[in-house]
């Protein structure tokens, strides 16, 4: 066994192991996981079939099943469920991390929540109830309760004592300081605790000054406060002020990982589903169908809008008969607008995301980018104006030049200047009125700003060659 070395020798040699029925065999392949840090062990575990997975973990202690557990991919936490029974894996959901027990919860079919209850402990059984009760995207719903408390009238030697005591399993670098209501009063690091003298008082040597949030506090903004202040977890009160929980600086990694793939899924057109439980893969551990439904209602609307494109082609169609060499632009000017409103909508929903901006600084943001959009227009359409007339020059009057050239010209200067608006404006705007501000980035707008950049041009156009060709009526 200790000559694997690789992931896929592992897990051939555990599937192997249990093929043969050995408990010799699965007892080295044991020994040989224990020596790997518990995520890996999952990531073993779980490549292989549920049966498997089933008979390898009993060879594991409680304590490690649960670890082991907590770590494994929902879907391969529900066969564990499963295949185990409520009664035998209710030992082991004991031993799950906190936080992870409290979302295999919610996971749970009510039907299946009530036939795990009633084998948990009293402590654990409230513990989850009052948990499950926070929205997933609150403080009180990414929160812990693997926490350490002392009181204030402790000395430093009673305050270890204590914790060698009662301290979790996997506490954090922070001891909190609390009252005999629970209510925050400070911190204190076991840095401090170790350094201080044995007599001095918690009172004396904690911080009193500290961050935390409330229960019903979205989670993006307690990510953001965590990364502001360089913590390594965050504490999390209730409305008296009563500590409940904390938020660590893994449980961010994670509400950030989830966050981003949620926005790249708005950012490409893709249906969110809030009923959906979260996933520890994007793509691939996806099923089929459910791609297919996220995908298709954007597409339908997409399509919708495309044929107000086709419609207002149609309006134009004199201008296009009269003036065939306009469709050769129409890609061109197209484009532009999608490209310019973009790069404006990616950086102002940046901003607004790092909090740099917010929607009171509105017109100075508008203003900004509205000026950006016009030298950005006037930039492209300079060199589209040369590349062009040296094109004519090259291949002779067959190439148009002229009044076409002019409205191209002219049409790239307004369709990037109100694109570059309309992408840093949008985001500000759906920020207001409560939709997230990454929709403004989704397909939608590009295919809003077809429409815009077919009204401008072939505007333009009836405009400006109008009179160069003697009308078009």
């Amino acid at each position: 066994m200790t000559t694997v070395e690789t992931p896929e020798g592992l897990i051939e040699a555990l599937r192997l192991a249990v093929l043969s029925g050995s408990s010799d065999r699965i007892r080295e392949c044991v020994r040989f996981l224990q020596k790997l840090p518990t995520v890996e062990v999952a990531h073993a575990l779980s490549a292989l079939p549920e049966e498997a997975l089933l008979a390898l973990l009993p060879y594991f202690t409680e304590e490690q099943q649960g670890l082991i557990v907590s770590d494994l991919p929902r879907d391969k936490q529900l066969a564990v469920f499963k295949g185990m029974g409520a009664a035998r894996f209710a030992r082991i959901f004991v031993q799950m991390d906190p936080a992870e027990r409290v979302d295999f919860f919610q996971a749970l079919s009510a039907e299946d929540q009530a036939l795990l209850l009633p084998y948990l402990p009293w402590q654990v059984r409230q513990e989850v109830l009052e948990l499950s009760k926070y929205p997933e995207e609150t403080a009180g719903g990414s929160m812990t309760t693997n926490f350490a408390t002392v009181s204030p009238e402790m000395t430093v030697q009673e305050a270890i004592d204590h914790l060698r005591r009662s301290a979790p399993r996997k506490m954090i670098y922070y001891i909190y300081v609390v009252d005999a209501d629970q209510r925050l009063l400070g911190v204190v690091t076991l840095r401090q605790l170790v350094l201080a003298d044995l007599d001095q008082r918690i009172a004396d040597l904690m911080l009193r000054d500290i961050v935390a949030v409330r229960v019903d506090e979205d989670r993006e903004q307690v990510a953001r406060l965590v990364d502001e202040y360089d913590l390594l977890a965050i504490p999390v009160v209730n409305q008296a002020g009563q500590l409940v929980g904390i938020v660590t600086h893994e449980q961010v990694i994670d509400i950030l990982r989830e966050e981003q793939s949620e926005d790249v899924e708005k950012i490409m057109g893709i249906m969110p589903e809030e009923e959906e439980e979260p996933t520890e893969t994007f793509y691939i551990g996806v099923p089929f169908w459910t791609h297919l439904r996220k995908r298709l209602p954007w597409l339908l609307l997409l399509a919708f809008l495309q044929l107000l494109t086709a419609g207002l082609l149609a309006r134009f169609e004199r201008v296009l008969a009269s003036v065939t060499a306009l469709v050769f632009f129409m890609p061109l000017i197209a484009g532009m607008g999608g490209n310019s409103a973009s790069q404006a909508s990616a950086s102002v929903i940046r901003a607004l995301a790092l909090r740099e901006v917010t929607p009171r600084l509105w017109w100075r943001v508008l203003l900004r980018e509205l000026g950006l959009g016009f030298l950005l227009g006037l930039i492209v359409a300079m060199a589209v104006f040369v590349e062009l007339v040296v094109v004519a020059w090259w291949v002779g009057e067959s190439f148009p030049v002229g009044g076409v050239l002019r409205v191209v010209v002219m049409a790239l200067l307004l369709q990037t200047t109100i694109s570059t608006g309309l992408g840093a404006g949008l985001p500000l705007l759906l920020d207001v009125v409560g939709v997230d501000p990454a929709v403004a980035s989704s397909p939608l707008l590009a295919t809003l700003l077809d429409v815009i950049g077919i009204v401008i041009y072939f505007g333009l156009a009836s405009v400006l060659l109008f009179s160069e060709w003697g009308g078009l009526g």
